[in-house]
């Protein structure tokens, strides 16, 4: 999986480097957007564009362009409604492609989270290692902020 593990256990090790040694599973913020758009929709086919922007933090263009994305690829069937006796609303369904693009998009992300997850652990493994082997002991704090003990000051 990782292409150097050796190299994790520097003292000198950073996050940028534990997350460059992953394997090349690249995600992009619009297929992050795409995946969660399609579960959101999966969830709640008549939700709004704007509730959809909340749910997954970012602005309603950028879901509207997704939206549209899917749509244009074949992922999701757009479907009106009437709401009121004012508004049209707008009905979101995955079609039988969408709901296979959705799945394949399920498995790249959990195989990325779990690619995160194991690099993560390596480097705190790393940082408590150099931690144990520096000579100044360290005290953890319950907010969250470590104090370093000097000798003779109390």
């Amino acid at each position: 999986m990782f292409k150097s593990e050796q190299s994790l256990f520097s003292p000198s090790l950073t996050a940028s480097m534990v997350f460059n040694v992953m394997s090349d599973t690249e995600i992009t913020r619009a297929d992050t957007v795409r995946f969660r758009v399609m579960r959101a929709i999966e969830a709640n086919p008549q939700i709004t564009q704007r509730e959809l922007a909340e749910q997954i933090g970012t602005s309603v263009g950028s879901v509207n362009y997704s939206i549209n994305a899917l749509v244009d690829r074949g992922l999701v069937k757009v479907e009106n409604f009437r709401a009121s006796k004012t508004k049209w609303r707008y009905l979101y369904v995955l079609t039988p492609r969408g709901f296979a693009e959705k799945a394949a998009s399920t498995h790249r992300f959990l195989q990325r989270h779990i690619e995160e997850y194991e690099a993560l652990k390596l480097e705190i493994e790393a940082l408590q290692m150099e931690l144990e082997k520096s000579d100044i002991p360290a005290e953890s704090y319950a907010d969250g902020k470590v104090k370093r003990h000097i000798p003779g000051k109390s």
